[in-house]
């Protein structure tokens, strides 16, 4: 049996475990995103850790069902964090007469004086696709209907094959503190990850992004990437930005399965996937 055959059945297997639909662009994130599914723990390392026995946990990420459109990604297990502290995005999927999102509604910090919730808001997103022009979607009304608070982070169906989304926006508590992504979002791509036994060859969304925000750096600062910044507010123009982090997102509902830096080449990988019962699990790095 060639090579590419038994790499052929190996992916439908997984598929048919998992329990997802068509993976690709008419399948849209569905295969990609948990929104109301089982919930589960994934630990990344580093993809040169992964011949030791007992490599180092980078950062762990768990789903939670809100409810059936809502979820909560977790991230925990990060350098820095103390035990038990999580950082939260939380998502909802939003039906729209052109095309369905995938909207990132709040960050979450909980730690051991509590918890805080940030919503976030928009006050520009364009969609760019090739050949066509920039589609500004507050001035067109379709991140209206999604309402009026919230950012729309992927397209969830249909998918473009290749596609680009710039988007500035503020906390709702203070409009003082601001930020801004900019990524371009590729769909049909195949990643190999080699940190997992056997290895696993899966169908993957590729995001290549940029990020600045003045949330810990009053004059703001680029996490992610680098870009021109407007003399007159301080704030990105969206022109000249180069990425800084790239993100594949997995099928069997996997984000974050593997990252890397602007070149694209992976250098955190998923290791272990578990189920947890209650959707947080929060295992902590060995």
């Amino acid at each position: 049996m060639s090579n590419s055959v038994r790499s052929a059945m190996v992916l439908t297997m997984l598929l048919l475990i998992c329990g997802e639909g068509a993976v690709g662009e008419d399948g849209g994130l569905a295969s990609f995103w948990p929104k109301d599914s089982p919930p589960k723990q994934w630990d990344l390392i580093a993809v040169s850790a992964k011949s030791t026995p007992n490599p180092q946990i980078l950062m762990s990420v768990a789903n939670q069902n809100i409810s059936e459109n809502k979820f909560v990604l977790w991230f925990f297990n990060k350098q820095g964090q103390k035990p038990g502290d999580r950082q939260g995005e939380s998502y909802r999927v939003c039906e729209n007469p052109k095309r369905a999102w995938l909207y990132l509604d709040s960050y979450v910090d909980v730690n051991n004086q509590g918890s805080a919730v940030h919503p976030v808001e928009v006050d520009r997103a364009l969609l760019i696709t090739e050949g066509e022009d920039p589609i500004d979607l507050l001035a067109d009304g379709e991140h209206r209907v999604c309402g009026e608070t919230g950012q729309p982070y992927l397209i969830w169906s249909p998918t473009a094959r290749i596609y680009r989304m710039k988007v500035w926006g503020h906390l709702v508590e203070n409009v003082k503190w601001r930020w801004f992504w900019d990524a371009e979002v590729t769909s049909g791509e195949t990643i190999e990850n080699d940190c997992l036994a056997p290895v696993e060859r899966r169908p993957a969304v590729k995001v290549q992004e940029a990020y600045w925000s003045n949330f810990t750096a009053p004059a703001g600062q680029w996490s992610l990437g680098s870009g021109e910044i407007d003399s007159a507010t301080g704030w990105p123009t969206g022109r000249s930005v180069a990425f800084g982090r790239t993100v594949w997102h997995g099928a069997g509902r996997i984000p974050y399965f593997m990252t890397g830096g602007a070149d694209s080449i992976p250098t955190w990988c998923v290791n272990r996937i578990v189920p947890t019962t209650d959707g947080v699990g929060f295992r902590k790095a060995e």
